[in-house]
């Protein structure tokens, strides 16, 4: 399994996710976990189904700082634990009811 986590420091602009998206068909994460994505959760969404991923959990930013977003294939079973601004909790399961 392949975890991605990643600063990106902004996906507010287009060059910024034109880099995610790239780095994502190079890695091929399974799980992609992003920090300080400074956009709305809204936005966050789109930029995610752009980058092949239906399922995730987008965090809005506050402002100019912050943004969490957690994306999974569809392989995964993921059960929220707990969230807030900084932080995401969450269960991984394998299709085989494993946890990971």
């Amino acid at each position: 399994m392949k975890i991605v986590c990643w600063n990106v420091r902004g996906l507010g602009k287009l060059r910024a996710v034109r880099r995610l998206r790239s780095k994502i068909r190079v890695v091929h994460p399974q799980i992609l976990f992003l920090m300080e994505t400074k956009v709305s959760a809204v936005h966050m969404e789109k930029i995610r189904r752009k980058c092949g991923f239906i399922h995730g959990l987008d965090i809005d930013a506050d402002g100019s700082r912050g943004g969490l977003s957690l994306w999974w294939s569809a392989e995964f079973m993921v059960t929220l634990c707990s969230y807030s601004s900084f932080h995401i909790d969450v269960n991984v399961t394998d299709g085989d009811s494993n946890n990971i």
